[in-house]
């Protein structure tokens, strides 16, 4: 309701002198048993419904569903073509067409679903990709496209496991906090919650710690170790770059993509280091 209005509601409780007072209050006006946000919801009382102050947090949800049954139902029948999923190769054209009709006579909500295929579609039909025929006699080509794939996975392989081991040893404040925090969960033995120096430390999600711990649990404790993750993550998104390219736009432009990616890649991974 906010954005619809072009209102901003959020930043005002970012405000320092806010920000310092909810710092000092005790936990009992911010959690109540089971309730959060005790402070705020005993504020807005009377001016608020009831029914809003009691509710639970919900997300800003598009609603797909009926768009789909609505407004954008010409749009996704005359976008998600039968012709047009056989044309990819890559989809089902009868089970497109089932989910489809499911939908609309609300056997089920697959909004999200459509949405994600009329986003594709679309995308498709902007930028004129076209899915090359899938040959699977061709033994040749077959071969080709697996020598092409171990050649930017080695190349790959080469500039990123090699940054590994490069000066200086050192990195930068944010990979020394993950580091850091990998090798609390090793010495605690607690790898659900991230600590760093005993505080809990929420700000992200706990998969790469949990990637540069088993590192260290392999390899030791060492700087380089710390590395080895994000270093394989590169190898793999280069090779699903270049898969991606020669998918969409032919082999020769996906091998020029992972080419022209790597060095830049690594050259702002120096600069970080």
């Amino acid at each position: 309701m906010s954005m619809a209005h072009s209102l901003e509601v959020r930043p005002p409780f970012l405000d320092h002198r806010i920000v310092e007072f909810a710092a000092s209050l005790p936990a009992n006006m911010k959690i109540r048993g089971f309730q959060q946000k005790f402070l705020l919801r005993e504020l807005m009382r009377g001016k608020l419904p009831e029914a809003v102050l009691t509710r639970g947090k919900t997300g800003f949800d598009i609603p797909t569903h009926d768009w789909f049954r609505g407004p954008l139902r010409a749009l996704l029948m005359d976008t998600v073509t039968p012709a047009a999923v056989e044309a990819t190769g890559i989809f089902d054209a009868q089970a497109v067409a089932s989910l489809i009709r499911d939908h609309m006579e609300r056997r089920i909500n697959a909004g999200y679903h459509l949405w994600g295929l009329l986003t594709l579609f679309l995308w498709m039909k902007r930028w004129k990709v076209e899915i090359p025929p899938f040959r699977g006699t061709e033994k040749a080509g077959a071969g080709r496209g697996t020598r092409y794939q171990l050649i930017v996975a080695l190349v790959a392989a080469l500039i990123f496991l090699g940054c590994i081991v490069s000066p200086p040893s050192l990195m930068d404040d944010v990979d020394a906090v993950q580091a850091q925090i990998a090798r609390n969960m090793l010495q605690s033995g607690d790898w659900v919650t991230a600590r760093l120096d005993g505080v809990a430390y929420l700000e992200k999600s706990p998969l790469k710690y949990w990637m540069v711990a088993i590192s260290f649990l392999i390899f030791g404790a060492h700087d380089w170790a710390a590395r080895i993750p994000i270093a394989l993550a590169a190898v793999g998104l280069c090779m699903l770059t270049a898969r991606f390219g020669a998918w969409a736009f032919g082999r020769r432009a996906g091998c020029m993509r992972a080419w022209r990616w790597q060095p830049a890649w690594a050259c702002s991974s120096s600069r970080a280091s």
